[in-house]
């Protein structure tokens, strides 16, 4: 330092006394010992004491430290010392927390000092992400996914217990988040300093998680999503209050849970290096805009709420965007027969007669139904209308799996649409298996000839195989 120590510290000394006096002229310190919960914005704020000659003249000292400078500073002729401000602030924070009365401790100041020294001559920062996840169960301790990412096993409440937060009305965690998401990102202060937060463009944070529960819903049924997040700088001295906020809507309750083990790791860290891949927003639109790109689109869009009716829509044009053929004839059941021929491994004949076939031909009455607006539209004749409610519960019958004739309830909704779900989940397995394979043999986007290859058994093997749809010991 330009200074020696003891002549910095002494201007670091003068500053914290100086801005003691200061709110105690405000009528903000000393406060009582039980109270001493102090928070930026709240019950201290810069803005009451920045004027004091002695602070400004120790920020002055520390800026003007060439080292110090090239951290934080990325235009030369910089003079305004936000950023180091802000750590003094926090110094000031802890000091008084400490403090009896308006005298500053002498062996309280120079413990924070010296971590305010080791902090401003420090290059890089360590940030960390932090998204709860409800509807999931993990039966590990973690899942490693790289360097960065860790989805953990946790209590997440305890995982929020930081400076300043405990105070944010209306976003802790809740019982149901017994998982977490935690990226950590080191960073060089000079690739953001002067901002309060690295944003996502820098450390990723918002496209690791989403991706992390996109491969958990294409790997597993049930319905987990993210509910609180936090963004924190890891120190004694963080640049900035965390960042905290809740989604209200974050309640799977009814859906079910996505139970995930040992076994399903090296399944749910691939499809997460794939999301997060095809999230990268440098990629061509070209790459991002095909045929599978759109399944996936709508296959996540069945998640966001709504009615099942708009989600069973959303699978099944995500079932269009992969099955359908080049013309527009007996739509319906060229897709089914397509779905069943690749998908389904019961069905040996490949005549369409499997479970597959008829889901998928359901699932298509829906969508054709829903489209033109005869669904919900309400018959003349109540007889007309009996039969027509009765057409309505087959159908959530056959799709969930329930005996007909039965009244339908909550749970045959959702069961029809986990069951509308698994399918599609398997078929964007397959088709992307099959979009990374030559265009020589079996691949996707289908080659235009396609139906030939149903009426041919060996073919469906061949496909099947290729797709990684067949049990391996048929392989």
């Amino acid at each position: 330092m330009p200074e020696s120590d003891d002549r910095l510290a002494g201007l670091c000394m003068a500053s914290v006394q100086a801005s003691i006096d200061k709110l105690s002229e405000l009528g903000v310190w000393p406060r009582p010992h039980a109270a001493r919960n102090l928070r930026m914005g709240s019950d201290f704020s810069f803005q009451d004491i920045k004027d004091i000659p002695e602070v400004v003249a120790f920020m002055g000292a520390l800026a003007s430290n060439e080292h110090v400078r090239s951290i934080y500073f990325r235009d030369d002729d910089a003079t305004d010392a936000y950023v180091l401000r802000n750590y003094w602030s926090q110094m000031l924070l802890r000091i008084l927390s400490q403090t009896e009365g308006a005298t500053v401790d002498a062996a309280v100041f120079r413990e924070w000092y010296e971590r305010l020294l080791a902090e401003v001559h420090t290059e890089t920062a360590v940030w960390q992400s932090i998204d709860t996840v409800t509807g999931l169960v993990l039966r590990v301790e973690e899942l490693k996914l790289d360097d960065s990412t860790v989805l953990k096993r946790t209590d997440a409440i305890h995982l929020f217990d930081l400076p300043g937060l405990a105070a944010s009305p209306g976003w802790r965690p809740h019982g149901g988040d017994n998982a977490a998401v935690v990226t950590t990102v080191k960073m060089r202060k000079h690739d953001y300093a002067g901002m309060t937060d690295p944003g996502p463009e820098r450390t990723k944070h918002i496209e690791r998680c989403i991706a992390v529960i996109e491969a958990l819903r294409l790997a597993k049924p049930g319905i987990p999503c993210t509910h609180c997040h936090a963004t924190f700088q890891i120190s004694d001295l963080p640049i900035d209050e965390p960042l905290a906020y809740c989604h209200e809507d974050a309640n799977p309750v009814g859906h079910g849970e996505t139970n995930v083990g040992p076994e399903d790791f090296d399944a749910i860290r691939g499809l997460w290096h794939e999301r997060l891949k095809r999230r990268d927003n440098t990629l061509p639109p070209s790459v991002r805009t095909g045929p599978l790109d759109t399944a996936y689109g709508r296959f996540f869009r069945s998640y966001s709420g709504g009615d099942y009716w708009q989600n069973i829509l959303d699978l099944t044009i995500s079932l269009e965007s992969m099955f359908s053929p080049s013309g527009n004839e007996e739509l319906k059941h060229r897709i089914s027969l397509r779905a069943a021929w690749l998908l389904d491994t019961e069905d040996r004949t490949g005549t369409g007669n499997a479970d597959i076939y008829k889901l998928v031909k359901t699932m298509y009455d829906i969508r054709s139904n829903l489209v033109h607006g005869a669904l919900h539209k309400k018959e003349k004749s109540d007889k007309k209308q009996k039969e027509k409610d009765e057409q309505i519960e087959h159908w959530i019958h056959d799709l969930a799996g329930t005996e007909r004739g039965k009244p339908i309830g909550l749970m045959d909704e959702r069961a029809a649409m986990e069951s509308a779900r698994a399918i599609v989940r398997k078929a964007l397995a397959a088709c992307n298996r099959l979009s990374n394979l030559s265009s020589d043999g079996p691949c996707f986007p289908f080659p235009p000839d396609f139906d030939r290859n149903l009426l041919v058994s060996k073919q469906r093997l061949m496909w099947q195989a290729a797709a990684g749809v067949l049990p391996k010991t048929s392989q």
